[in-house]
């Protein structure tokens, strides 16, 4: 057991904001969670059918500007660290416009998202960004002297098997694996220990709950 992990929950399923963020609340007062979701925009998760077109799954994830406000002042009433999913290179425009009005609670860790290959059909991706150097530039471009933690993942592929993972160690930045992002992982623990290891050989060291809390600047339980 690991009492000091840090957890947080995804977004639930329904037509209104109480629906998909309450369950946050629930789970604050339970000393269950020290993170909180935070997914500041919209976008269409579609993929290739066989011809090359987007799929044809009407599959929008949806989270308009009251959605945003509202994550945000319930991160900051819960006293939830931000866990900032960044999908498009639109939501970290966002992250960071609530940055500088001073509205983005504190421990906030922003998640850059790259895509590589689908979940639903095998198909490619048409939304998010390839994990390529050019994209990668960009997204540390944006985040510039914003002085924010931030972390890489490769949605639908293997963020260890790229390169971004070692441009992010090389930068000061964090990753993100497990089975959520790449279903044909042997394991979550596995790919901790592949992650320990790229980190090791690049002069970085795993952290533990306690570090990582401090880390991000977490609001004390």
């Amino acid at each position: 057991m690991h009492p000091d992990a840090i957890l947080y929950p995804t977004t639930g399923l329904g037509p209104t904001f109480a629906d998909r963020w309450g369950h946050h609340d629930l789970l604050a007062a339970a000393g269950a969670i020290r993170q909180g979701l935070f997914d500041p925009g919209s976008v269409n998760l579609a993929e290739s059918a066989p011809d090359g077109r987007p799929l044809d799954v009407d599959f929008v994830y949806r989270n308009g500007p009251r959605d945003v406000r509202g994550m945000a002042e319930g991160c900051a009433r819960l006293g939830l660290g931000p866990s900032v999913a960044c999908f498009e290179p639109g939501f970290l425009r966002a992250t960071l416009a609530y940055r500088a009005a001073g509205l983005l609670p504190p421990g906030a860790l922003v998640k850059l998202y790259f895509t590589e290959r689908g979940d639903l059909a095998g198909g490619a991706p048409h939304f998010g960004v390839p994990p390529i150097r050019e994209a990668f530039d960009l997204y540390l471009a944006m985040l510039g002297d914003a002085g924010l933690p931030w972390a890489v993942a490769v949605l639908g592929g293997s963020l260890l098997d790229s390169p971004v993972a070692a441009w992010a160690l090389e930068r000061g930045g964090h990753l993100r694996v497990g089975l959520e992002d790449d279903p044909g992982a042997k394991s979550n623990r596995d790919e901790v220990e592949r992650a320990r290891v790229l980190c090791e050989r690049h002069g970085r060291r795993l952290a533990t709950p306690r570090e990582a809390a401090a880390l991000l600047g977490l609001p004390r339980r």
